[in-house]
């Protein structure tokens, strides 16, 4: 009864490690040949091959790329050649080789799927082979002819449904078949066709009727056709839609600001706008961007001209911002405005900051002294860093002269572009008090917040009392990374040095190219074995352990 006991746990362990191994197979890729046995002379073949993802799971996306090496071999003929598959999902057969055979008689098509991206174990159904064979029709007589069938030749905004019909379908045949309207002009690309089921066509209307022509033609009959002139075949049909609106419309579709969704005065502006024209007499439509007080905040204004009625257009228009290198104009809310067809709309936007680089040296070098021209009050930065470290403060100091009594705020702050480094905008400010004819000296502390090494610019504000136009002073500093203590940089590396892994690599070699379509060197590869892998496998094995001395000491108990 002990051995009975014994033998019974031992094979269910070992069924259990064997269950577990099946789960983690992978089925890999699996190539056919999608040829009939028989095929026809003059004849061009393409999607010689299917290939399929036996592990792909519906409704998941695969991508996987491979390679395919294939010949086909005859009498006096043989093509060898390579195609490339990119981010097969389920199955393809298009793109998969062409044959066309030039000589009737049995032929032999071989492919192998020499290079793949995934995990491909099962390397036995990745070659195919078949044979087949070419039947000579041409010599056959016969009188193929070709016309088009619809159902009625009058459509009211809906799809064209047609039939492209043949007398014989005995032999094989290629139909092409496109659209054109009375000018000539066509509309749906030609396609060609190796069946007469049902084809529709759904026509784009820029006007309320319109006639089109359904053009056809036999490119292929694989037969001796004696009469080819009733090879061609067109039919006239008309579409009436609806009656186009005659009232215009615009509309500010989009705005392509910044990632705060701010942009800074001197930057480019671009807006997509949508416009439909009706019956208006009107052709041009103005661009510019103001201010709330209808003030305009651009340096010109964009005109687009549109004199085809009843038409849509989609256009992205670029919109100039002024500079505003003295301070004069107010960020904050702004409009862009499309005025023309007789309609006028806005959009909002948001403007923070200057792009200081394009100002005037001129400009800047005023700025920089920051003195009034009637002396009565001046400012100027007279300490400075060269460089600030990321997340770490550093002090600014600037010197203010007054010959009157002087209430004023001052703040500072570091940008690039429209986005503030240093917290909020006024997180530093103070209120100051300056007695006439004196001066005073004031320390601005920021700190540097998630900031990337670089060149960014400090800007210093003051705003007086009593006005509304702030002062300010720019200048250029560069952050740098915080430089580490050389305590903890030797914490760091042993902290590294603790959590250092060394991946395991096994290299594996294997052959399966019994058509001798790819070199030794293409069939080798380099394996990667995970730690999390390697203790699934071992954990198999430690399961069986413990169950086979566990049944040696039952026995023994008893």
């Amino acid at each position: 009864m002990k051995k009975i006991l014994f033998l019974v746990i031992l094979i269910f362990s070992f069924l259990l490690v064997s269950a577990a191994d099946e789960n983690n197979s992978c089925n890999g890729l699996r190539i056919e040949i999608s040829l009939d046995d028989a095929l026809f002379l003059g004849k061009t073949y393409t999607g010689l091959f299917r290939i399929d993802n036996l592990d792909h799971v519906s409704s998941t996306t695969d991508c996987i790329n491979l390679t395919v090496a294939y010949n086909i071999s005859g009498s006096d003929f043989f093509k060898q050649d390579v195609f490339e598959l990119i981010n097969l999902n389920s199955y393809k057969t298009s793109g998969t080789g062409d044959f066309r055979p030039d000589k009737a008689g049995n032929y032999i098509i071989c492919g192998q799927i020499i290079y793949s991206t995934t995990n491909d174990t099962n390397k036995e159904d990745d070659i195919s082979c078949k044979n087949i064979s070419v039947i000579n029709t041409l010599d056959i007589p016969c009188n193929i002819s070709l016309d088009i069938g619809t159902g009625k030749t009058l459509y009211f905004d809906e799809p064209t449904v047609f039939y492209l019909n043949l007398n014989n379908e005995t032999f094989p045949f290629i139909i092409e078949y496109w659209v054109e309207d009375l000018f000539g002009n066509v509309v749906k690309n030609t396609i060609n066709t190796t069946n007469t089921n049902k084809k529709s066509f759904s026509p784009k209307l820029d006007e309320p009727d319109k006639a089109f022509l359904i053009k056809s033609r036999i490119a292929f009959i694989a037969c001796n056709d004696s009469n080819k002139d009733d090879n061609y075949a067109e039919m006239l049909f008309v579409v009436k839609g609806e009656e186009p609106a005659n009232q215009s419309k615009i509309e500010i579709s989009e705005l392509y600001l910044n990632k705060d969704n701010a942009i800074e005065f001197g930057e480019t502006l671009r807006a997509e706008i949508s416009i439909y024209k009706g019956d208006s007499t009107k052709n041009v439509i103005s661009i510019w961007a103001e201010n709330q007080k209808e003030s305009k905040i651009s340096t010109e204004t964009s005109k687009i001209t549109i004199t085809k009625k009843f038409s849509e257009s989609l256009i992205t228009v670029p919109v100039q911002l002024k500079l505003n290198c003295d301070s004069k104009l107010d960020e904050g809310r702004h409009f862009l405005v499309v005025d023309g067809l007789g309609i006028k709309t806005k959009k909002e936007f948001m403007v923070k900051g200057n792009l200081d680089s394009l100002c005037p040296k001129e400009t800047k070098l005023s700025t920089e002294t920051a003195s009034e021209t009637n002396s009565k009050f001046s400012y100027e930065i007279i300490s400075i860093p060269l460089t600030a470290e990321n997340n770490n403060k550093f002090k600014t100091q600037v010197l203010i002269t007054a010959k009157d009594e002087t209430m004023l705020k001052i703040w500072s702050y570091v940008y690039r572009g429209s986005k503030c480094y240093s917290g909020e905008r006024e997180d530093n400010i103070q209120e100051i008090l300056i007695q006439a004819n004196g001066n005073k000296t004031v320390e601005l502390e920021n700190t540097i917040t998630d900031a990337e090494p670089g060149d960014y610019k400090l800007k210093v504000k003051l705003l007086l009392e009593g006005q509304k136009t702030e002062k300010e002073l720019t200048e250029d500093i560069e952050v740098i990374e915080l430089t580490e203590t050389e305590e903890e940089k030797n914490e760091q590396e042993l902290s590294n040095f603790e959590l250092t892994e060394t991946a395991e690599k096994t290299t594996v070699e294997y052959s399966c190219d019994s058509l001798g379509l790819v070199s030794n060197e293409l069939q080798s590869g380099t394996v990667y074995i995970s730690s999390s892998e390697k203790a699934s496998s071992l954990a198999k094995y430690i399961f069986l352990g413990l169950s086979v001395l566990l049944n040696v000491l039952l026995i023994r108990k008893r």
